[in-house]
């Protein structure tokens, strides 16, 4: 007998009710986009990067959305509608906004703050929330490596504790996403993702501590808290965590999604795309000034990064694949052990070949010449005794001393050359952003993880050739050497505002000869200054004949000065 569809019915109170067949009455075929259709949905984190993301992709990709409601507080005289209206306005929507003229008013401000009590949203808007949301998706989070405890807390456990608290209330609720991270669980090796891992602390004793703490009792307790994480926001996360397993266990349909380091967009919107030069991507435009010239990690350990975009399709599948396992509890289709995705790639790409490809990157696309002070050449190389621990040994010395000769020092002569010429002095400041950034990446940069990727590959399963297509999340074919060059040129156009057109290159290349010529001479003056001044103090014996080999020695010295550091980490 032929199924007839079901009308989509609805009300003023009420979000649409969506049929969970498709019009062929086919169950368990109900598309991403059928799923997405005349639905509502609450987003935290819009303003942030990954947020803008998945944002776009939903007004771009998935028309037939109703209303895409999104937390926002107000920020530098602006009320949240008018942040949100201004942001609209980004390069990130022009494709949106070009595909479908009015897709921006979709976009609706909701007032309001992750800190606060009930997210700080009015009563009107929380009840327009419950009777027509049925979607939440949670990416909003402190991302800051070296947050305060107290509040890397209160952001990243109880604004997903109110999250859920808004998801029971909602009279529709279909689905509920909670983005996470792949480090939660960084005191083992091996990550599952068919169960969820007990935190390393009691999240609700954890909170009912810092609520009854001062700040500075607080902060100095935090190493003990957060022992077997490298920060306070992989131990938050995995704390937050707990709270979406009790979530789980009481029915709601929820699902975690891990990603691990996200870079810049591999294919969508637009190639390399970013707006932030936060984390990885400051420190490749750091490294293409020349100014930053070693980092401390291991070469030989595998990068696991993955793309924003790619991010941003794992959250809006899961959120379709959440309510097919609701609708469809019975089916091995999508059945999974456990709600969690853990969004990584799969490749054997190592930091040493990720810092390679940026070193030819920036070699091909140089950046202007008012930002570029030296040709980059940036190293890796190995402290020794791991991130957090004390570092020793003459790997260490060498690291310092290489932070020192090539960094700290050119450094202070660009200073006084800046300062002689009427400017503000900027290396330091621009060391200690580099340095303290290392800081809080060391551990990243040193340790290997091994992710389970079953639910990927069962979620996948479920879905169309077709959807595959447009919600891409298999990075198989991602080409290391093609995506940094793509994240270089990104970095260029959307954020330094930079031409990677020919003319533009050619004048950046011809800009780098002249460095690399006169990088030669610095090289040679030191080294006779200083073979010569130890001639002058008796380090050298004063016969004609060695006074003559001094300049075997200065070639020397600048051949040695060239390719050491190489040398040194080639030796790893």
């Amino acid at each position: 007998m032929e199924m007839v569809p079901q009308q989509v019915q609805t009300n003023v109170n009420m979000a649409p009710v969506i049929p969970e067949t498709n019009v062929n009455g086919t169950i368990g075929e109900l598309g991403i986009r059928d799923f997405y259709q005349g639905r509502s949905l609450f987003v935290t984190g819009c303003t942030g990067f990954i947020g803008k993301v998945v944002l776009e992709k939903l007004l771009r990709d998935v028309p037939g959305i109703d209303k895409i409601y999104i937390l926002c507080r107000r920020k530098k005289g602006l009320d949240p509608q008018a942040r949100v209206d201004k942001m609209m306005e980004a390069d990130v929507f022009s494709l949106a906004s070009a595909m479908h003229p009015n897709c921006t008013k979709k976009v609706i401000a909701v007032a309001g703050d992750m800190l606060q009590q009930g997210l700080g949203i009015s009563n009107k808007d929380r009840e327009e929330l419950i009777n027509n949301v049925s979607v939440i998706l949670h990416i909003a989070a402190t991302i800051k490596f070296t947050e305060e405890i107290k509040t890397a807390a209160a952001m990243n456990i109880s604004g997903p504790m109110e999250i859920v608290k808004l998801a029971r209330e909602l009279k529709n609720l279909a689905a509920v996403v909670h983005t996470s991270t792949a480090y939660t669980h960084t005191y083992r090796s091996d990550i599952p993702d068919n169960k969820f891992l007990k935190p390393t602390y009691d999240t609700q004793k954890l909170l009912d501590m810092l609520d009854n703490s001062t700040t500075d009792v607080a902060n100095a307790a935090t190493q003990a808290l957060i022992k077997g994480h490298p920060n306070t926001y992989t131990f938050t996360k995995c704390c937050a965590e707990a709270v979406v397993h009790a979530a789980h266990e009481e029915g709601m349909p929820i699902t975690v999604v891990r990603p691990s380091i996200v870079l810049p967009a591999w294919k969508e919107p637009y190639e390399g795309w970013t707006d932030t030069l936060n984390g990885t991507p400051g420190l490749m435009l750091a490294a293409g000034t020349g100014m930053f010239r070693v980092v401390p990690g291991n070469k030989s350990c595998r990068c696991n990064i993955v793309p924003v975009d790619v991010v941003a399709n794992y959250i809006i599948a899961a959120g379709w694949h959440t309510h097919m396992r609701k609708i469809h509890a019975t089916c091995p289709k999508f059945a999974l052990s456990a709600p969690i995705v853990n969004a990584t790639t799969q490749s054997d790409f190592t930091w040493g070949d990720f810092v390679h490809h940026v070193n030819r990157s920036w070699l091909r696309y140089p950046l202007d010449k008012k930002r570029a002070l030296r040709r980059p050449s940036l190293a890796m190389m190995s402290l020794g005794g791991g991130a957090q621990q004390p570092k020793t040994g003459l790997r260490t010395w060498l690291y310092f001393y290489w932070n020192m000769v090539s960094e700290h020092i050119p450094g202070r002569i660009l200073d006084m050359l800046a300062v002689a010429q009427g400017h503000q002095a900027f290396s330091q400041q621009l060391f200690s952003r580099v340095q303290n950034g290392l800081i809080d990446y060391e551990f990243f940069l040193t340790h290997e993880f091994e992710w389970s990727h079953t639910n990927n590959k069962l979620i996948s399963q479920a879905i169309s050739d077709e959807e595959k297509e447009i919600f891409y999340w298999d990075t198989e074919n991602l080409r290391l050497d093609e995506y940094i060059q793509s994240i270089i040129c990104g970095i260029k156009k959307f954020k330094l505002k930079e031409s990677v057109e020919r003319k533009a290159v050619e004048d950046g290349h011809r800009m780098y000869k002249r460095m690399a010529q006169r990088d030669i001479l610095a090289r040679f003056v030191t080294a006779a200054a200083l073979t010569r001044l130890a001639a002058s103090i008796g380090a050298i014996r004063r016969s004609r004949l060695y006074q003559q080999s001094t300049w075997v020695l200065v070639f020397l010295c600048a051949y040695l000065s060239s390719n050491l550091r190489k040398w040194l980490n080639d030796l790893e």
